[in-house]
């Protein structure tokens, strides 16, 4: 792997904490306090196999806004980083954000989507990604995305930071 790719992925482990947890020496505790010690209520999101996948974490500010914060698990993040089909692994701050935002807005749909897109859409997004990075310059994929309904919000359809989901994005393929 180049340089250029690991500096980017030291980066994005540090953005999106990244942590891992040693399941002998008593799971994750030392993170759940790290994170209750800055005053942030925790909630450990778990597969339905009871894995945990990632924590959410929440507190207001001096202001009294909502502070959210998803810290994700090491075995997640590379999991992400497996589904990258490119070389330079330009889609995992997309998924990253996909994931996270699911998280953030803290109702059970979305904690259901959030779970389905590790344990379920993560195994295909290599597929549904070489899909979309061999299509994304071709002018019939451009062509298909402006006439669908679906995706009429999107202005650059090459652009996957527009897509909200990697559903959003097949189905335009």
């Amino acid at each position: 792997m180049k340089e250029t790719v690991k500096d980017r992925l030291t980066y994005l482990a540090e953005q999106f904490d990244v942590f891992d947890y040693d399941a002998i020496a008593g799971g994750c505790e030392e993170k759940f306090f790290e994170m209750e010690k800055l005053g942030y209520e925790i909630k450990p999101i778990l597969t339905k196999n009871k894995k945990l996948i990632a924590i959410f974490s929440l507190k207001k500010n001096e202001k009294g806004r909502d502070l959210k914060k998803v810290s994700i698990f090491k075995n997640v993040f590379f999991d992400i980083i497996d589904a990258d089909p490119t070389e330079n692994k330009i889609y995992i701050q997309w998924m990253l954000n996909v994931f996270t935002r699911f998280i953030k807005i803290n109702d059970t749909d979305n904690m259901d989507l959030a779970i389905r897109f590790v344990t379920e859409d993560l195994p295909q997004a290599n597929v549904y990604l070489t899909l979309f990075d061999d299509n994304k310059r071709k002018k019939k994929f451009k062509e298909l995305c402006e006439s669908s309904y679906t995706l009429k919000n999107i202005t650059d359809p090459t652009n996957i930071n527009q897509y909200k989901s990697l559903s959003t994005k097949l189905k335009a393929l």
